[in-house]
Parts: structure tokens; sequence; C-alpha cells
């Protein structure tokens, strides 16, 4: 959400949670200005301090996570984490730290 807040332009944004057979769906939209994804933009660091794209993707890799953004010039951004859930609920008696 900082990312939009600084970069989009955006006047509207969403978050949704979805809670999804086998897995966590966590999305974003924005109304801003969006941005033209070439094959480089998730491998480009970005010099002015951030990760980029790169950082978004191998973040979500290290939990097991994918990434999708979807985003062209004057139509917004869309970004979906997409966390596989444990096969079975963790048990009841189990003691809570």
């Amino acid at each position: 959400m900082s990312n939009i807040w600084r970069h989009s332009r955006a006047t509207q944004a969403s978050l949704e949670v979805e809670y999804l057979p086998g897995r966590l769906q966590l999305s974003i939209h924005d109304n801003g200005r969006g941005f033209a994804l070439q094959s480089n933009s998730a491998t480009v660091y970005n010099p002015r301090g951030g990760l980029g794209l790169i950082g978004m993707r191998e973040r979500a890799a290290l939990i097991g996570a994918t990434l999708t953004i979807s985003s062209s010039s004057g139509n917004g951004c869309h970004v979906a984490l997409s966390l596989p859930l444990a096969s079975s609920p963790p048990s009841q008696e189990s003691p809570v730290p």
C-alpha cells in the first residue's frame, strides 16, 4: 500500500483477502497511473532505495507463495499474493505459547 501512496497517483485502492481451498489470496488494486511491464522489470534493482518487483517476488518465494503483477500505463495496477496453507489446521488441543 505504501508504494501506491508514493508512486501511483491513485485516488482509490483496495485490499482484498480471500480464504480459498488450500490457500490464502491477498489482492491489491489501484486506479493509479500504472506502468508498462517489461520483460526485465522483475529483475531490475531500483537505485532509489527499493528492491522493486524482484524483491517482492523473492520474498514471496521464500514463504512458498507466488506473486503476480498486472499493470499497464494509465490503467492502474493489480498485485496478487497466493500463499499455500497447511493441509490441516492446527489442533485445538495444542497449547498456544
